[in-house]
Order: C-alpha cells, then sequence, then structure tokens
C-alpha cells in the first residue's frame, strides 16, 4: 500500500473513532436525561416498576456498547447510522407519565423481566462483539445463538410490550410501532454486512432458519 493509501485509511479510522466517540457521549448524555426523568417519575409513584426495568434495561445496553469492541467491518452508510441514531436516542421522547393500564402492572414487569433476560444472554454471548451500528466483530453461534440469530432483538420486543402495556399511550405506541419497523431494517442490515464479510455466516443462517422468533420467523 502506497503512502497516500495509507494515510487515507489512517484518515478514515480516525473519523470513525471521532463518530463513535461522539455517538457514545451524546447516548451518555441522554441516557442520563431519561434516567433522572424516570426516577422522577417512578419516585411520584413507587408501584410503577416497569419505569425502574426500562432503566435498567437502557443501562445494561449503554454499558456493553461503551465496552464493545472495534469491528473488522463497519456499515457507514446514511441510513445505518440514521437507524442506529433511533434506537439509540428514543428514550428521551417516551411518555413516562402513567398511561392506561392495559395489563396489570404485575404482568408488565413479567414481561419486561424476560425480555431483559433475552437482552443479557444474548449480550454475554456475544461479549465485547455488540455494537449500535451494524458490523462484523465475529460471528457468535453459542448460547441463546443456538436458537435464533437475532435473539436480543426479541428481547427487545418483550420489554418494549411489557412497558407499552402498562403505560399505554398514543405517543408511546407510535414511538415503539416505528421502533419495531427500524429493528427490521436493522436485522437486514446486519444480515448483509456478515454475510458479505464472513462465509461462515451462511452455514449459520442454514443451521439457525429462525430469525428472531423460535419456530415462527
Amino acid at each position: 500500500m502506497n503512502a497516500v493509501g495509507t494515510n487515507s485509511l489512517a484518515e478514515n479510522n480516525s473519523k470513525e473513532i471521532l463518530m463513535d466517540r461522539l455517538f457514545k457521549a451524546g447516548w451518555v448524555i441522554s441516557m442520563a436525561y431519561f434516567v433522572y426523568a424516570a426516577i422522577s417519575e417512578w419516585w411520584k409513584d413507587p408501584s410503577r416498576a416497569t419505569l425502574i426495568l426500562l432503566v435498567i434495561s437502557g443501562l445494561i445496553t449503554l454499558a456493553v456498547s461503551i465496552l464493545s469492541r472495534r469491528p473488522t467491518i463497519r456499515d457507514m452508510s446514511p441510513f445505518a447510522i440514521f437507524l442506529a441514531l433511533a434506537a439509540t436516542y428514543y428514550y428521551p421522547v417516551l411518555l413516562l407519565t402513567p398511561g392506561t393500564h392495559l395489563i396489570p402492572e404485575w404482568a408488565g414487569v413479567i414481561i419486561q423481566c424476560f425480555g431483559i433476560m433475552g437482552e443479557a444472554s444474548a449480550k454475554l454471548s456475544l461479549g465485547r462483539s455488540f455494537g449500535m451500528l451494524p458490523a462484523h466483530r465475529a460471528v457468535v453461534v453459542r448460547g441463546v445463538y443456538r436458537f435464533v440469530r437475532h435473539p436480543m432483538y426479541l428481547g427487545y420486543s418483550l420489554s418494549f410490550i411489557g412497558f407499552l402495556l402498562t403505560n399505554f399511550g398514543w405517543r408511546n405506541l407510535i414511538i415503539y410501532g416505528v421502533l419495531f419497523v427500524f429493528l427490521g431494517f436493522r436485522i437486514n442490515l446486519e444480515e448483509k454486512v456478515l454475510r458479505t464479510a464472513d462465509p461462515s455466516y451462511n452455514d449459520y443462517c442454514k443451521r439457525v432458519p429462525y430469525r428472531v422468533i423460535p419456530f415462527v420467523i
């Protein structure tokens, strides 16, 4: 590789590092605001355990993302960045005031706990291979990834549903509805990166045909 190519590669790496740091810094700030707002609402009514579980879910995701290692290949397209930003910064726009209880609080807590356990299991299986942008760090086939290719999104979905059904409002319904659509797009982008970067991922897809829900989809 000539000097021009080396300089260009170094410049691209520097831009990626800077963007990654800005992204994480912005996430920390937005999450701090959300945690403050959620705890303030919970303090008014300590029976709203779903608020605390929503905070725990967000903080786990933030912590794992900050500790993740840099990928070998990453999708830096505007659409991929937009999806990552939407999935990261939606917390502060959620309506945290008490909404309509479509199910009892305890039922929402149970659904959220299953979701958080699913998220945590997937992130433990990934280790430091977790990230917000579609990227290739490693093809993980252990743990819950033996059953579905994207178990983390199943965990997220259960957490969303548990909170929404106990804190229902049209604003939250629209936010989570859009997030579900975005998760579908993100799955496609992630798989495109992995299929391109690592041929072994195609074999993994044959062994594990279900993306999110075992025996369903």
